[in-house]
């Protein structure tokens, strides 16, 4: 299984905590069957996956702030489709 983010800082000799924002959501149904999908898929935490996408989230709202695109394939010879979130 995946190291969380406390084993990589306490591997990497960072141990301390650093300050951190303490969030409570709560999660319609959609939205916490899709965090245990995402958990079951990569073995990470909750809380670890749930900072992975907000960072991707991030990611991708930057590229589209900049006019640009973000496509996928989901299956090998399938053609790009534009993602979008609505």
């Amino acid at each position: 299984m995946p190291d969380t983010i406390e084993a990589t800082k306490r591997k990497a000799g960072t141990g301390k905590s650093h300050l951190v924002d303490r969030v409570t959501a709560n999660l319609p149904p959609r939205a916490a069957q899709a965090l245990e999908r995402i958990v079951e898929l990569t073995g990470y935490s909750k809380t670890d996956s749930m900072i992975r996408a907000i960072q991707v989230y991030a990611y991708l709202e930057e590229v589209w702030n900049a006019g640009g695109s973000v496509s996928v394939v989901e299956k090998p010879g399938a053609e790009p489709q534009q993602l979008k979130i609505l």
